[in-house]
């Protein structure tokens, strides 16, 4: 049963790492180093702004997120496992709260 709780840890952490990731991805990251002649590089700050900004929702699937694996971690906390779903929960809220507003915050 411990190889179950393990296996679906891992599940959890990975697939939340990977949804905010994409979610909190910027549509013209890809330019950030670039340089035209006579121009400063372009940094995070200076990146061209969507029109259509989606980061709301990857905030709020990130707090769902967060939620799902403190139940897991409640759920489990009897067991070694528990500590664990506790920690990668810190850990993925840590990681939703640096790619949506640590980046940008000191634009």
């Amino acid at each position: 049963m411990a190889v179950v709780r393990w296996g679906v840890l891992g599940f959890y952490l990975v697939a939340s790492l990977v949804i905010i990731y994409l979610l909190s991805g910027h549509p013209y990251e890809w330019m950030i180093g670039e340089s035209s002649p006579g121009e400063p590089p372009v940094t995070y700050c200076t990146l061209p702004v969507p029109s259509d900004s989606t980061s709301d929702v990857g905030m709020f699937v990130s707090v769902l997120l967060v939620l799902i694996g403190a139940g897991i971690g409640f759920f489990w906390r009897k067991e070694s496992t528990g500590r664990a779903a506790l920690a990668c929960v810190g850990l993925v809220a840590a990681v939703a709260v640096y790619r949506f507003f640590l980046r940008s915050m000191f634009c």
